[in-house]
């Protein structure tokens, strides 16, 4: 999750709570529906503005794609700057019936926290006739 994610969820979760603990005596349901409809329109706005900045604006609010593990060797340095440990790795490999390290030719962490894995070509068998 992003940090715009992060506050998206406290501002609704705020929103919808406020009224849901103290009832209407202390919030009005109506002023909660309106501080949810504020956040779902800069929500949208902001996701529209971000569909139309140029790549490197992009690349700085949303982040990076990073490296886990190319030609089979794990990255620990890019796995320690993501908060991932080798057993989470191994765990979201398997999740995608990854069970060789040796099988993968690039792994990345996408910016939406989505793994990507690329295997290594199988090698096929020459079926000519010598």
């Amino acid at each position: 999750m992003s940090a715009f994610d992060i506050i998206v969820v406290i501002a609704l979760g705020s929103a919808v709570g406020d009224v849901m603990i103290y009832g209407e005596d202390v919030v009005l349901i109506i002023e909660s529906m309106v501080a949810i409809a504020t956040v779902m329109i800069l929500v949208i706005a902001f996701d529209n503005l971000i569909a139309k900045a140029p790549a490197n604006v992009v690349r700085f609010i949303e982040g990076d794609a990073t490296v886990l593990v190319k030609n089979g060797r794990v990255d620990e340095k890019a796995l320690e700057t993501v908060n991932i440990n080798p057993e989470e790795l191994k765990t979201l490999l398997r999740e995608k019936n990854i069970h060789k390290m040796s099988d993968i030719r690039l792994c990345i962490l996408e910016p939406n926290g989505y793994l990507s894995v690329i295997k290594h070509k199988k090698k096929r068998l020459n079926s000519k006739l010598l």
